[in-house]
């Protein structure tokens, strides 16, 4: 399901065949924002979801809540708080409750995730810190041992620190051994990088483990993190303005998929943050660019949305009446 925007809702009939503990694992993505929406049984919320930008449509990540059901049939609805963004699917395991007979052979099951951390990104003019978490999931009731998670990064970026929950990781943060992770429980990476230019960059992150695992298709994940519009944050003064929202995706959807594109971006990377040092510094130079920045951000919208033709076909046609117009009023008047 895409295109999801805020106040829609979807409901889905199951049965549940065992009452207790479940964890719900939701599939999702969004272009440029944080998220938010409820999972629900009629008016009562099983769970409050959140995640930050995947930074791209279709960029999945996997995000997972606990969840208390009856057994018996009952609708579900996910009901979204915020706009923009694809939810490709989700599912319902057992936590606790009827479990499997004893003596059943069950595969362990993994997953990874990704998310900024807060204060995600520190600005030092000429690009910054970046942090972000890497969270591996053990979503079934059999332990995973001798769990190894390895990192990419993209070129240009070099470790400051890397801290995880358990276990250990290489000095050049490349691979972590994390141990054994229990029936449904967790191990985090935090990891914080030094990126020398701004733009966003794309981190990828898979899991492993020595223990039998029938399903591998939450092993790996990838995420966009950095990336930023000085001049626009100067000049609206916050990175999560919703305009910033547009001209990111903008530059990320449109602008980055050409050669003349890409260099435009970096040269506007390398040229833009003294002059949005000193707009940010002076509130008529703010007031001054957001009017400049308007059209742009307008034009933008409509290139995204399908709108922009629509319109350049409407003002042509509105055109053509003046003219045949004009030129029938003045015929008359001779």
């Amino acid at each position: 399901m895409g295109w999801i925007e805020e106040g829609d809702w979807m409901e889905y009939t199951v049965n549940i065949p065992t009452g207790g503990t479940y964890m719900v694992s939701f599939r999702v993505a969004s272009l440029d924002q944080k998220i938010n929406f409820a999972f629900m049984r009629g008016n009562t919320t099983l769970a409050d979801i959140r995640f930050d930008s995947t930074r791209n449509f279709q960029h999945w990540r996997t995000v997972s809540n606990t969840i208390e059901l009856g057994a018996g049939t009952q609708t579900l609805r996910i009901q979204a708080n915020a706009r923009q963004w694809n939810i490709n699917w989700f599912e319902l395991e057992l936590l606790s409750g009827e479990m499997d007979p004893p003596g059943s052979a069950i595969d362990t099951d993994l997953s990874v995730s990704m998310q900024g951390d807060s204060g995600q990104w520190e600005e030092n003019g000429t690009g910054g810190r970046l942090a972000y978490i890497v969270t591996v999931s053990n979503v079934s009731s059999t332990d995973a041992g001798n769990v190894e998670l390895e990192n990419t990064f993209p070129d240009g970026v070099s470790l400051v620190s890397i801290t995880p929950s358990a276990g250990s990781c290489s000095s050049d943060g490349l691979v972590c051994n994390l141990g054994d992770v229990g029936p449904f429980s967790h191990a985090t990476v935090r990891i914080v990088l030094s990126q020398p230019s701004p733009e966003a960059k794309t981190y990828l992150a898979s899991v492993s483990t020595t223990t039998d695992e029938s399903s591998l298709n939450n092993n790996q994940t990838s995420a966009d993190f950095g990336g930023n519009c000085f001049i626009a944050t100067a000049a609206f003064g916050s990175y999560s303005h919703e305009y910033l929202f547009i001209l990111r995706s903008f530059r990320d959807n449109i602008l980055m998929s050409f050669d003349w594109g890409r260099q435009f971006v970096d040269l506007y990377y390398s040229s833009s943050p003294p002059l949005a040092d000193w707009v940010a510094k002076h509130d008529i130079a703010k007031a001054t660019t957001q009017l400049l920045l308007l059209p742009l951000i307008a034009i933008a919208w409509l290139l995204q949305t399908g709108w922009f033709f629509s319109a350049v076909l409407a003002a042509l046609l509105i055109a053509g009446i003046v003219i045949v117009f004009r030129r029938y009023t003045m015929a008359k008047a001779l």
